[in-house]
C-alpha cells in the first residue's frame, strides 16, 4: 500500500467527484475559451479526471463545430476518454459501463 502512492497511481474517483464531473459535463464552454490541441497527450498523461473531461467537451465542442471534417484520430482520443471515464464511473457507482456511457454522452 505504501508504494502506491510511490508509484504515481491515483485514488479512483468518489460519488462526489462524479457528481461533480455530470455537472462539469452540462455547463457549456465558455465562448472565449481557447483550447490548444496540440497539449492533449500531455493532458491526458496526467490521468487527472477533471482535466480529461476538460478535454473531453473541448473534442466534443470541436466534433460539433467541424462536422464531418472532425478527425478520425481526434474521434478515437474522444471514444477512450469517453469508455474509461465510464468505466471507472460504473465501477464506482455500481451501474453498467453501458449507461453511463450514454449519460456522459448525453450531458455532452
Amino acid at each position: 500500500m505504501d508504494n502506491i502512492a510511490k508509484s504515481g497511481m491515483r485514488h479512483l474517483i468518489n460519488p462526489k467527484e462524479i457528481k461533480e464531473i455530470y455537472k462539469f459535463l452540462k455547463k457549456p464552454l465558455p465562448e472565449s475559451d481557447i483550447f490548444d490541441f496540440k497539449g492533449i497527450k500531455e493532458i491526458l498523461y496526467l490521468n487527472d479526471p477533471q482535466k480529461t473531461i476538460y478535454v473531453l467537451k473541448h473534442l466534443q465542442a470541436n466534433k460539433e463545430s467541424t462536422g464531418e471534417k472532425f478527425s478520425k484520430n481526434y474521434q478515437e482520443i474522444l471514444d477512450k476518454i469517453v469508455f474509461h471515464l465510464s468505466q471507472e464511473i460504473a465501477f464506482i457507482s455500481k451501474k453498467t459501463t453501458e449507461s453511463v456511457q450514454k449519460e456522459i454522452l448525453k450531458l455532452l
